[in-house]
């Protein structure tokens, strides 16, 4: 038998929105707040009750779409693998020095020694990061995940 799904009003608001993922400098990039400072608190879905590390983005704009509608929540989970076909979150280092790291939403094409090659949606086109530069990789999760089915 199928376990029963919790009531809305038991799961717990403690996942961290971490950052706004919009097209703000013309490239599609977005900060992502890794350093404590919270935007605001989402619901923790039984899919990833005891997953450390999972966070959350907004997706703002239109840059993303149709994978990404203005306004969708997006959860992210550091420690899962990312395959290719997932849709992630790329963390690369900044250029200048005292600069925060840029962070990019995407799929996931392939990665080679050189570089990670991902695909954006508006407009559609492959769009490359050179291997040195991504500081980390981090996996969107889907809702069957983040709901657990």
């Amino acid at each position: 038998a199928a376990t029963p799904m919790p009531y809305r009003n038991t799961m717990p608001r403690d996942v961290p929105v971490l950052g706004t993922a919009r097209g703000a400098n013309g490239e599609g990039a977005f900060d992502l707040n890794q350093t404590g400072g919270v935007v605001d608190r989402v619901l923790r879905g039984p899919g990833i009750a005891h997953s450390v590390g999972v966070f959350a983005i907004y997706v703002e704009g239109e840059s993303m779409e149709p994978r990404h509608r203005p306004g969708e929540l997006r959860y992210c989970d550091p420690n899962r693998p990312c395959r290719i076909g997932d849709d992630v979150v790329i963390v690369l280092d900044p250029v200048e020095p005292g600069r925060p790291p840029q962070a990019f939403l995407k799929e996931l094409l392939r990665r080679t020694a050189s570089e990670v090659v991902t695909r954006q949606s508006n407009p559609e086109q492959e769009v490359r990061f050179p291997a040195e530069r991504v500081r980390q990789l981090i996996r969107v999760l889907t809702l069957n995940e983040v709901m657990g089915v």
